[in-house]
């Protein structure tokens, strides 16, 4: 049984400031190239 109260955290060391990072993560240029290898492209578009 699997116990729904308790988590878990992956943690990734990227060699970016705080302020790089979380432009990849808010911009919808960028948020594309993070979550999408190069050469896939996403089949959803982000909306602002």
């Amino acid at each position: 049984m699997i116990d729904a109260t308790k988590g878990f955290t992956i943690v990734r060391v990227l060699s970016a400031t705080p302020e790089r990072i979380w432009q990849a993560w808010t911009r919808a240029d960028e948020v594309s190239q993070w979550w999408h290898p190069p050469g896939l492209a996403p089949r959803a578009r982000l909306s602002r």
